[in-house]
Formats: C-alpha cells, structure tokens, sequence
C-alpha cells in the first residue's frame, strides 16, 4: 500500500464535504510515504551502482522489513492543521522518532479535520477496519469541547470507542492523547471560556479513563496547556498551535509513545 504525502493543501480542508475531507486526508497522508518509500529506494539503487563500479557484486545495503504499523485517528489536531506546514505537526513529528529506530516503520493517517469522538467512533474506525497495526494513536475531543457535548456523552463515547479499538487490534499498543485545554484560545472569553475550561478538564480526565481502562497510554494535553504561551504556540487562526505549539506537544509525547512502542 503506499503511503502518504503531507501536502500544505491540507490546511484547505474547511473548504470540502466531510466525505471529500476524510478522503482527502487519507490520500495526502499516503503521498507522504510514497515519497519516502521513492527516496529509500533511490538511495539503494545509488549503493548498488556505485558497488558494481568497484567491481563488488554484493549488496551492500539491505533494508529492513517494517517491525511497526502504525495507524492514527482524531482530528485537526491529528492533522498537524495550523503549522507551517502539516509534515510540522506532532503525529508526524513522533512517526519520524519510530522511523529513526525503524526504518520500515508505516503509518496511515485516518484523522479527518473537525471530527468529534462520535465521526472515529462511526466512520474513520470503519475505514481502517481490513486495516493491521502493531500501534494506534489517537487524538481527539477538541471538537466535542468546542460543540459543548455533554461530558457525560463525551466519557460513554470515548469508553466505547478504547474498546472498539481493542477488539478490532486487541493485541495493539494503544496511545492517547487527551483533551487539549482549548479556552487557551483568545477566540473565546468570560463566562464562555469557563465553561470550556470545565468541559475541557472533565473530558480529558474522561479520556483519562477510557485509556486505562482500554490498557492504553495516556498523554495528557489539557495539563500541557497550562504552559501555552499565546503568542509562541497558537498559530494565525488563534485556534490549533503553531509549530512551537506542535513541538512542545511533541516533546511531552514522546518519552510516552517510544516507551508504548519499543517496550
């Protein structure tokens, strides 16, 4: 299957159906490792030239076959939608840590911009479903904070949702990401920013317990906001991060997933 491309078109994505969106995504994200793929290929056609010059018939590179398949879910935020360019975005960002200690590592993308936990649960799930993963990653909530789900329908979702997962990929290694802190965002103020702090907390520690009780790992974003600075960390829209708020998600994830993926 070839993998994706993280074109910065994907930060037009507003502009489409849901339908063309999640189709959208996944076509940009496959683009991305078809050009990788293209590249590790080239470079051993290189090795091998240069090896048949020196008279040496030998080949003297050999790559190794993918030990993680890693498939992702979520939303914009999954997306990297706000960075300079989505190849910037913390899902990348974390793929390429797996791919330095794996190079055949593969990842395929299901997020789709603007989806709340229901749209992973009903539609990116099934779309993934003939699919096999070593590791899963999901990031998801913002978009049922900022709709005002009611928390209680948010945690009975999220619940159901760890255990789909874990029937369909029950030997997986799960990773989630929590609920970010999105009344960060100056978009929002007064008595409308205190409720989505609330509904914001309560979530993630539902997603909290979604991912233990799902034998998951937890990243927990809504306490990493407490560290956003305006400024640095949230992009034009003054909604998703920039890069600087992208890498710091990164940074907070990592030691998290390695130890999930390699332990």
């Amino acid at each position: 299957m070839q993998r994706a491309v993280i074109s910065s078109s994907l930060l037009r994505m507003d502009a489409l159906s849901p339908r063309r969106k999640r189709v959208f995504a996944a076509h940009s994200w496959k683009r991305v490792f078809a050009s990788l793929r293209q590249c590790s290929t080239l470079a051993v056609a290189i090795v091998c030239l240069y090896a048949c010059q020196r008279g040496n018939t030998q080949l003297p590179v050999r790559l190794a076959p993918a030990q993680h398949r890693i498939l992702a879910f979520g939303d914009s935020l999954a997306l990297g939608v706000g960075a300079s360019d989505p190849s910037r975005g913390f899902m990348f960002a974390l793929y390429r840590k797996v791919l330095s200690r794996d190079p055949g590592a593969q990842i395929t993308n299901y997020a789709v911009g603007g989806a709340r936990v229901d749209d992973v649960l009903h539609y990116e799930l099934a779309r993934a479903h003939g699919e096999n993963a070593t590791d899963i990653w999901i990031c998801i909530g913002g978009n049922d904070v900022t709709h005002t789900i009611a928390a209680a329908r948010f945690a009975s979702q999220d619940t159901a949702l760890l255990r789909a997962l874990r029937r369909r990929w029950p030997a997986a290694r799960i990773v989630v990401f929590g609920v970010p802190d999105v009344s960060r965002s100056a978009l929002f103020a007064g008595a409308m920013r205190a409720q989505l702090r609330d509904l914001s907390r309560a979530d993630n520690e539902a997603a909290r317990q979604a991912a233990a009780g799902g034998q998951a790992s937890f990243v927990d974003l809504f306490t990493l906001g407490r560290h956003v600075v305006a400024d640095r960390d949230f992009s034009a829209d003054n909604f998703h991060p920039s890069d600087a708020g992208y890498d710091a998600i990164e940074q907070a994830a990592e030691p998290i997933v390695l130890r999930s993926v390699f332990e």
